[in-house]
Order: C-alpha cells, then sequence, then structure tokens
C-alpha cells in the first residue's frame, strides 16, 4: 500500500483521524506534529511562539523523518504539509472553520482537565495557522491553502470522527484497488 498523507490545520481533526485510520489498516502512525513538540520541548519553547522562530534545520529534521517514513510506504502520515512532500501519496486534506477547530480544542483539553476559553484558543489557533502558513510559504512555497494538490479534501465541518474516518477509509480503500 502507499503511505497515505493526512494534512490540515489545527483542530481540523487530522491527527484523530490519522490514528484511527492507521488502526484500521493495521498500519504504523507518524505524527509530524509530535515530532517538532518535542523540538520545541527540548528548546525550552512555547508551540506557538517556536512555530514563528523555529530554526531552518528543524523543519529539515521533521520534513526527513516524513520523507523516510514515506519512502518506506505502508504508513499514515499526519503532516500539514505531506502532500507537498509526499507527491505519490495517498493525499487527504481535513478542513473546517477555526472556530470549529478551536471548539474542538477547547473540547479535548476539557477530557484533559484543562479549563481554556473559547475565545483564548480560537486567537491561538488563528495565530499558528497564520504563522505556520506564513513560514511553509516563506521557506518552501507551500501555501497550505492551494489543495490541488490533494486527492481527497474533506469538509468535516459538521462530521462526527467517525463519518471523516469513514470517508477516508472508503477512499483509500478505493484508490488501493486499482
Amino acid at each position: 500500500m502507499r503511505a497515505i498523507t493526512i494534512s490540515g490545520y489545527s483542530g481540523c481533526g487530522k491527527s484523530y483521524t490519522s490514528k484511527l485510520l492507521s488502526g484500521e489498516l493495521g498500519l504504523p502512525y507518524l505524527c509530524a506534529g509530535d515530532v517538532f513538540r518535542r523540538f520545541a520541548h527540548e528548546a525550552g519553547s512555547e508551540l506557538v511562539k517556536y512555530a514563528e522562530t523555529a530554526p531552518t534545520e528543524i523543519d529539515e529534521q521533521v520534513n526527513e523523518a516524513i520523507l523516510e517514513a514515506y519512502r518506506n510506504g505502508d504508513v499514515v502520515i499526519d503532516s500539514r504539509i505531506g502532500g507537498f512532500l509526499c507527491p505519490d501519496s495517498i493525499k487527504i486534506w481535513l478542513k473546517c472553520s477555526e472556530e470549529e477547530a478551536a471548539r474542538r480544542i477547547v473540547y479535548r483539553n476539557s477530557l484533559k482537565g484543562i479549563t481554556t476559553s473559547e475565545d483564548v484558543v480560537l486567537t491561538q489557533v488563528r495565530e499558528r495557522n497564520r504563522n505556520t502558513r506564513a513560514r511553509l510559504m516563506g521557506r518552501y512555497g507551500f501555501d497550505l491553502n492551494y489543495l490541488n494538490v490533494y486527492d481527497l479534501v474533506i469538509d468535516n465541518e459538521r462530521l462526527p470522527p467517525e463519518k471523516t474516518l469513514s470517508l477516508a477509509l472508503f477512499f483509500v480503500r478505493m484508490v488501493n484497488e486499482d
């Protein structure tokens, strides 16, 4: 099976969907965000601030981890730029509004016992998305809003996670029948 990349902005459900898809297909899972967060933690930096100032070599190390997994195939890769880096993968983009993303993040935080304001999270989501898009455009020329590189775009604004998974799983199975 070809590598599968799941991409999207913060709070769109890419990690959750990637993990579920990985489990359904019995494939390993790689989360580029986890790799990036580890570097931020090691630098003693808050994620949003680190995303603004991360040295180019950090992005390159994260990208190399993605590319290594991609070359090996048989993997689900959770990465905002997976569709750009992995051209022959099955490329899926998930999207929802920033307001919905903020609601999801507040809910996810509440499950961890973290109380956050939806307004504060919405501001963080907007800032993070803006900074990430600018950084990737500046460094690589990747415009995250250019969705034509993706094989499937799922607007999951009003879909429960199980339905997003069902759509992604159906598409992956259809593509792999060829």
